[in-house]
């Protein structure tokens, strides 16, 4: 079962966050019948969104992660650990000797929206560092936050499966507070400057607490809370209903000249049907 962990150092120094998000991820890379490089992309997403989204302190409340070059990618998520995404071409794949960053391109964009209820949702923006997920989300929280952040994320593929399907997905985030002081700081880098990635981590079998206990060696913490997370889209026929009631009777009468009109959910690739009887 996916789980995240919170933790927090006993001297309330610095924070970490580890996942296992292997169920989450698979669900939204076979809604959406996903290529190889797209599910282990979309997966990092939707792992570190699930992180960052829980430290939210109501579920109305939302975070949001776009990312925009030549390929177009956004992940939604909540207080619960509930994320949800859409991404522009399912079936991307990297030209020959490029790296998975090549996605973005060299002029991409991260723009993070927290909404949190108020009249206008706070918005940040950056120029994308690499592409790479972790590393700019890394670098956005740095900038945006003032304090040292860390992300390290993976998605590990089944090789012996015949499309590549996801096997396991995880991760794990560490921010120190305003009090933390240079030298727990330099422990800590160091600590993460001998870790395996993520994905390694993943395949040799290390669950989410393992993780956790290697990233924070030699320090105390105490574990906080757990949280389940789950890919969960909140779109229903009726919703779509009203979506369609919006549109003009002119529009409404184009739609009931074809012997169905099928609508389809960005989030979640769900398929609504309604024939011409209920346009009228």
């Amino acid at each position: 079962m996916d789980k995240i962990i919170r933790a927090v150092s006993k001297d309330k120094r610095f924070y970490a966050v580890c996942a296992e998000t292997g169920y989450l991820v698979r669900k939204a890379t076979d809604a959406f019948s996903l290529s190889p490089a797209t599910s282990i992309l979309f997966g990092r997403a939707l792992t570190a969104s699930a992180m960052l989204g829980i430290a939210l302190k109501d579920e109305s409340e939302s975070l949001a992660f776009r990312f925009e070059g030549d390929l177009r990618m956004t992940t939604v998520s909540n207080s619960k650990g509930y994320v949800k995404g859409m991404i522009s071409n399912p079936y991307w794949m990297p030209e020959e000797n490029k790296a998975l960053g090549s996605a973005f391109g060299s002029n991409g964009f991260l723009t993070v929206i927290k909404d949190l209820g108020l009249k206008e949702p706070y918005s940040g923006q950056i120029a994308l560092k690499s592409g790479e997920i972790a590393e700019d989300i890394t670098e956005y929280y740095q900038k945006s936050e003032q304090l040292p952040f860390c992300c390290s994320l993976g998605v590990l593929l089944d090789k012996e499966s015949e499309n590549l399907a996801v096997k396991s997905a995880g991760g794990f985030i560490i921010s120190a507070m305003p009090n933390c002081e240079e030298e727990l700081l330099k422990e800590l880098d160091l600590n993460i400057a001998v870790l395996p990635n993520v994905t390694d981590m993943l395949a040799s079998g290390m669950t989410s607490q393992d993780i956790l206990a290697a990233a924070l060696k030699g320090f105390d913490f105490e574990i906080t809370d757990t949280v389940t997370p789950r890919y969960y889209c909140d779109c229903s026929r009726e919703k779509i209903r009203k979506m369609l009631l919006s549109l003009s009777k002119e529009d409404l009468g184009k739609l009931r000249e074809d012997e169905q009109t099928e609508v389809i959910c960005h989030w979640c690739n769900t398929k609504y049907i309604f024939k011409p009887e209920e346009l009228k």
